[in-house]
């Protein structure tokens, strides 16, 4: 039996499981290459917080990144577990569009959307191909336990994901 991981990458082995085997899409991780973080931030104050927050969470190999044009250079350049990027604007989707060239790579948005914003915005970052977390600008109640997760999420990756054969 071939090892099934989870699609998102957590690194769950649900081996044990019987899954119909054409609905079985897994992940491989390569146990060899430490979490890479980059953080792209065009506001100070919150690059300095989501670096320290990811410190705090046992992570290390954080690069930042403060434009569009630095942080795609830096993609293009190395093997990242994953990117954090603010919303820059809307441009976030060319951060996205720079990783999936990489396979493997996450993308996650952290940015401030009020409420009535969220889940459409949410949609749009989910339909270019990445993740979305709401920044507690606006009172989003949620948002520690979910940089929490996410933090720990990125952690428990041994390594960058590599794409596996859908079967």
């Amino acid at each position: 039996m071939w090892p099934r991981r989870c699609s998102t990458g957590c690194g769950v082995d649900f081996s044990a499981v019987d899954f119909p085997r054409e609905r079985v899409v897994w992940w491989q991780m390569d146990q060899g290459q430490p979490v890479k973080i980059m953080i792209v931030e065009d506001q100070s104050d919150w690059l300095v917080k989501h670096e320290r927050q990811l410190r705090e969470k046992g992570i290390d190999d954080i690069t930042t990144a403060n434009s569009v044009e630095q942080a795609i250079r830096l993609i293009q350049e190395n093997d990242f577990t994953a990117v954090l990027a603010d919303g820059l604007d809307g441009l976030y989707f060319k951060i996205v569009e720079a990783a999936q060239v990489k396979q493997g790579t996450r993308v996650i948005v952290i940015s401030a959307r009020e409420p009535k914003e969220e889940a459409q915005f949410g949609q749009e970052v989910s339909s270019a191909g990445g993740e979305f977390i709401n920044k507690d600008k606006f009172g989003n109640p949620g948002y520690e336990t979910e940089y929490k997760n996410l933090a720990e999420s990125l952690k428990g990756q041994a390594g960058r994901s590599k794409e596996a054969p859908v079967f």
